[in-house]
Parts: structure tokens; sequence; C-alpha cells
């Protein structure tokens, strides 16, 4: 059990599965506050590898197999659809898939019991994006998303890996990498995570978002709910690309969006921001709630919690966490930009050091002696900030 394995709280709606995997599932609540008269919030290791560079690869097109439906047995393409829902969001469902691995739904008629159990047993299981082709606009979005993730999640083992899409006349399927949860659930079951555990997550986090920043892209929307995580390995991979966008040195971006708990204050605040620094920002706030077991801005309400962020009020920090992580923390918050580390500094920092050590571990840690009890409580489930992932974006000089 991790310090204060307490359970996390929500006091509007307790999540459902503890086990749902996040390959880019936005969750549906809408909320619709205004902050001090602006805009409305709306729904919406250190490697040794050498990383290659992204090309102008043009992305696959989706292939369009029949969905077949046989035996009780919903298939498109070679991957079985079950019944299992990972995911709920306003762009559909997530559920959980398995590869055929050659086979096709005509051949297949597993019996119930434990028949069904071994026929899953022996298949990869996978995640399943299924996003009604209803709103032209949603697709156009989609497309983007894909496009990017194929030019980006396959070539780097921190970032959620795309495998195949596929479409039919009602739908487009998106077949992902599958994970046991994500970071959220994680710590609705450990509570405030041990130093060795966070330094292993994280130390896997900042290589993939350095991978991305090396290649000229931005995240912006990096949140616990967008880390999946193998409970066993600690294996990481980060999803959700709706937000993420393209850019290039001497730009600043105007689009406000992001999640209420990792949003930058110059997002807040509308100014045009560097996109690499709200990452590095976000990334800050998700090593200080791994280690605190709390939002560093966290309060009651959805525009407390943005005007605690755009006037820097930040909560304390744990007793039980050290000077060179706190050091790290406020270094990738600062609340300057100009001062805040990027992600290159961010490598080199000496708590960073200690994290590659934890993460070439075999074994870890999950027990503190002299834990204390800490819960993480907020009153409204965390979503996404922003114009609608399909609405166009503004660029100007910096």
């Amino acid at each position: 059990m991790a310090p204060g394995g307490s359970q996390i709280h929500d006091h509007v709606h307790k999540r459902k599965h503890h086990h749902k995997n996040k390959a880019s599932a936005k969750k549906p609540t809408e909320v619709d506050p205004m902050v001090d008269g602006e805009s409305p919030i709306i729904e919406e290791s250190d490697s040794s590898h050498r990383r290659p560079s992204l090309g102008a690869t043009e992305p696959t097109p989706p292939s369009q197999p029949a969905t077949i439906k046989t035996n009780g047995i919903t298939c498109i393409g070679d991957y079985m659809i079950t019944e299992q829902v990972l995911g709920v969001g306003s762009f559909g469902v997530v559920r959980l898939g398995f590869r055929l691995g050659g086979g096709r739904a005509g051949s297949l008629s597993p019996r119930r019991g434990s028949g069904d159990e071994n026929f899953c047993l022996q298949r990869e299981k996978v995640a399943i994006k299924i996003v009604s082709r209803e709103d032209p606009k949603r697709i156009e979005a989609l497309y983007k998303e894909i496009e990017l993730l194929q030019q980006v999640g396959n070539y780097h083992p921190g970032i959620v890996h795309l495998h195949e899409v596929y479409e039919d006349e009602s739908n487009l399927y998106l077949i992902f990498q599958y994970k046991s949860c994500d970071l959220y659930a994680y710590m609705e079951k450990h509570g405030r995570l041990h130093e060795e555990v966070a330094m292993r997550i994280f130390d896997q986090l900042v290589d993939a978002v350095s991978y991305l920043h090396e290649n000229g892209v931005a995240h912006r929307d990096i949140k616990l709910e967008n880390i999946l995580l193998d409970e066993e390995t600690l294996e990481v991979a980060l999803a959700d690309f709706g937000f993420a966008t393209r850019y290039v040195a001497a730009e600043r971006l105007n689009k406000w969006c992001g999640s209420p708990y990792t949003v930058s204050p110059e997002i807040i605040a509308h100014i045009p921001y560097d996109p690499e620094k709200v990452d590095v920002w976000a990334l800050g706030s998700v090593l200080y709630t791994m280690l605190c077991g709390q939002f560093p801005f966290q309060a009651e309400t959805i525009n407390d919690v943005l005007r605690k962020t755009k006037a820097f009020r930040m909560n304390k920090f744990h007793t039980d966490v050290g000077y060179s992580s706190r050091d790290l923390i406020k270094s990738m918050m600062n609340f300057s930009t100009d001062k805040r580390m990027s992600i290159s500094r961010c490598r080199q920092h000496p708590w960073m050091r200690f994290a590659a050590v934890a993460r070439s571990r075999t074994t870890v840690c999950l027990d503190s002696p002299a834990s204390t009890a800490l819960e993480m409580s907020w009153s409204h489930q965390p979503t996404a900030i922003g114009e609608s992932k399909s609405s166009g974006e503004k660029k100007s000089p910096r």
C-alpha cells in the first residue's frame, strides 16, 4: 500500500470503472462556469536509444471492412469487440477488444464458461474507440488526431500506440494499445504515491513529452486520466491527442484548452503562450499530485481552481515531500514562463537522475514506513476546458 493509501473521493459521481482505459476518452461531464468574466469552460528515462525524427509520413487511410456479427460475436477486421465498456465520452464509447490473430468471425464459436475465458486469454487485448460518423466536424478533427498519432505513436514506447483504424457506414473504429488503468484510477486505488513509484512513472512521462517537443508537437492536455498505466510493470503511455498540435519556434498559440487541474495560468488569462511551457506546467502539476495526493490548486469548485491557478495560490506541499522534489516542481510550475523550466532542463535536474535509477530497477517498494492518511478529493470530476477540438486555431508570432 502506498503512503496514505486512502481512496480518492469524488463528491459528485463515483467513477464506475476503476480499470478504465483512457486511450483518448474524454469524460462526458460538461460545466459552464465563468472565470472573472472570461470565456466559459467547455467540456469538450533518459533513453539510450536514438529517437527517430518524424518525417512527412502520409497517414494510413482507414480500411473499410464490414462489421460482422456471428454467433453473438461482433468483429471489425481482425478484432473482436466485446460488450465491456472501458470508457464513455461525448465522442462515443471505448470497448475492450481482442486481436483475433488471423481468425475470422465466421470461424469463432467460443462456448460460455471456461471456453470463453480461454478464448480471451489466448488473444491480445486492445481498446476499441467507437466514434459515430454523424458529426462531420468531430470526424474531421478525429482524422487530424489519427494522422498525428500515426506519425508519433508508434515511434516511442511512452506514447499510446494506434494499431489500426477501420470505418463502416456508421462508425469509425480506432484500435488502441491496451493498458489496465489510467493514473487517476491508480491513485484512487493506492492514494498518494511512494516517491520511487512516482519517479518511475514521471521519468517515462518526461521522456515521452521530450520526444514530442523535439519533433515539434505539443500535447496540451496532460492530466491523470490521459496517462495510461500497466499496474504490474508501471509502464506508461501518454494518450488522448485531441488537443495536440504541431508548432514551430517563434510562435505563440492562442487556443484556450487543457484541463482545470493542470492548465497553466497564461492559458486561463488568455495570453498567447509557448506550447512547450504549457506541457511543462502540466507535468509539474502531475508530479505534485502524485507526491502530495491532491492537486496543487485544489478547491471546492472549478471556478475556484482556475482563480487560484491564475493568482498562483498553490497549496502547501505534503510534509514528506523532500527539497529536491519541491525544487523540481517549483521550477516546472514557475508563474513566469521566461523562468519556467524547459523540458530539456527538467531532464537534467538531480531528482530526474534519481528517477532514471528508479526506473531501471526491476522491483519497486510500494510501502512507506511513515505513511500518513491523505485523501484526494474534489467537488467536480476533472474535465477538459477550451474550444471544441474540431475548432480552428489561431497562432501569433512571438
